[in-house]
């Protein structure tokens, strides 16, 4: 994929965006499993600390969740993220950008550190929804919708290396 479609998303909040009104940003299109899920709930965190740097940088994180704004309000809401969190609860924009599923992915167990470590800080849930064996993605685009990287995970709280997101904020 050269370059992202100009597709339209709703917020938990109700709130109708699409990728082109941040056109003229670098965008992090993040895909993550269910609301409820620690794993994710851990990556947001992480994301959230970050998020005054990569702001200050031009970068704008769009997260999307398999999860209905019900639940995204239960669970990721409550921290507050300073971010769209997108509810796609019919699956539609994981279909458009090819994210995959796998129960290999869902019961490897390199999951198990990062689950105790969400356990440890009581983030998420244990409310499945949608996919449960889907395996997060990240696309983060240039302006102009141009797609820089692609990252599939390998397992269920798999996403994009800090390294790369922080490699791309610094190119021109």
């Amino acid at each position: 994929m050269e370059f992202a479609p100009d597709v339209a998303m709703l917020t938990w909040k109700n709130e109708s965006l699409t990728l082109g009104q941040f056109k003229n940003k670098k965008i992090w299109l993040a895909f993550f499993r269910y609301a409820a899920c620690p794993l994710c709930n851990l990556r947001i965190h992480e994301m959230i600390q970050r998020y005054d740097e990569l702001k200050k940088k031009g970068v704008q994180i769009l997260a999307v969740f398999q999860s209905s704004p019900e639940s995204i309000a239960e669970y990721v809401g409550k921290q507050s993220p300073p971010f769209p969190l997108i509810a796609d609860p019919k699956e539609r924009l994981y279909q458009i950008f090819g994210l995959k599923k796998g129960w290999w992915a869902f019961v490897h167990p390199g999951n198990t550190p990062l689950l105790a470590k969400a356990i440890w800080k009581r983030l998420g849930g244990m409310k499945p929804e949608g996919t449960v064996n889907r395996i997060p993605g990240d696309f983060l685009m240039n302006p102009g919708l141009r797609v820089s990287r692609v990252y599939h995970g390998n397992k269920v709280g798999d996403h994009i290396p800090w390294s790369e997101v922080e490699q791309f904020v610094k190119e021109p």
